[in-house]
């Protein structure tokens, strides 16, 4: 029987560094607009799962999803991360939630049809991720959680932190969860800075390569991004 998976983009308003950031504009869209282009691009999933909070802050990014046709789950809690996956895929009958954090924007299509691919062809895997050893930079993370695992987590974990830091957990509990781990032939992670979007001059970042790119923010795929940086470089240095 083939495995239900869901794409899954965990998000809220309230970030603290930069607050409102997945619904900041970049490029004509907002920037979780960007992750549900590539998450629909995707083969082989289900659908896509807004996970997000109560907070009235979120209304916005409710809205939105919901004008996307994305699914909205919403949990009262902030930090029970475990309770809110865990529901969310159980909520939509998923065997499983592809995972990806609000601020990667240009998370990469084909690292994320890689790790769906690879979580297809292993029947009883817990666990795919290419965080387990961190070869591309962050910003490109992405997992791929059975919701079997979710549910054994939402059952026994009882310490706040592990239940923020679910996926943490799994991940580093390789004798209860069956794990494999997606790696890049190249070390990027000690090569290029962070992609990911947690600070102004990270969105300022983000920005400058989609506009640099000249295309459609799901067109840019990760093995331009190196060379693109290289050309940034270049214009700041003249």
């Amino acid at each position: 029987m083939k495995k239900r998976i869901f794409g899954l983009v965990q998000a809220r308003m309230g970030s603290s560094r930069l607050p409102g950031k997945v619904m900041k504009p970049l490029q004509g869209s907002p920037l979780i607009g960007h992750i549900f282009d590539r998450l629909g691009m995707l083969q082989g999933l289900e659908g896509v799962i807004l996970a997000t909070t109560s907070d009235r802050r979120n209304y916005p990014l409710v809205k939105y999803a919901m004008e996307r046709g994305v699914v909205v789950h919403q949990e009262t809690a902030e930090d029970d991360i475990t309770g809110r996956l865990y529901h969310a895929a159980h909520a939509v009958g998923a065997d499983a939630i592809l995972k990806v954090n609000a601020d990667c924007p240009l998370v990469d299509i084909r690292i994320m049809q890689d790790l769906l691919n690879k979580f297809f062809d292993q029947p009883d895997i817990h666990y795919v991720s290419n965080k387990i050893e961190w070869t591309w930079p962050e910003g490109m993370s992405v997992e791929v959680i059975a919701t079997s695992a979710l549910s054994w987590c939402n059952d026994h974990l009882k310490n706040a932190v592990d239940r923020e830091l679910v996926c943490n957990w799994i991940r580093d509990h390789k004798d209860k969860f069956s794990q494999f781990s997606v790696v890049s032939p190249f070390n990027w992670y000690t090569q290029l800075p962070s992609l990911a979007v947690d600070t102004p001059d990270d969105f300022v970042l983000v920005e400058k390569l989609l506009k640099l790119h000249g295309n459609r923010g799901d067109e840019l795929a990760f093995e331009a991004i190196p060379a693109l940086l290289k050309r940034m470089n270049s214009k700041n240095h003249e």
